[in-house]
């Protein structure tokens, strides 16, 4: 009978592991899941601002492309002078 409990004792033990287990894998997979959302969105971001850098970059290169021509423009007014 001592082992009759015993078996049952362990069987009811391991029962309530695998449940704590499960539990915890749920929760777990539930975390890694709104991790990747998150992710997903700042990626997301991230994808946005390098375009915006891109913009910005470009927008400047034309602006000291048109520096340089007025200043080589000025300098050859002056030196023609």
């Amino acid at each position: 009978m001592a082992y009759g409990i015993k078996s049952l004792a362990r069987k009811v033990t391991l029962e309530l592991i695998y449940e704590a287990v499960d539990e915890r894998t749920k929760d777990i997979k539930e975390d890694i899941a709104e991790l990747k959302a998150d992710v997903r969105s700042i990626n997301s971001r991230l994808d946005q601002f390098q375009i915006r850098l891109e913009q910005l970059q470009t927008s400047n290169n034309a602006r000291f492309d048109q520096i340089f021509t007025l200043l080589t423009q000025l300098i050859q007014q002056r030196n023609g002078k």
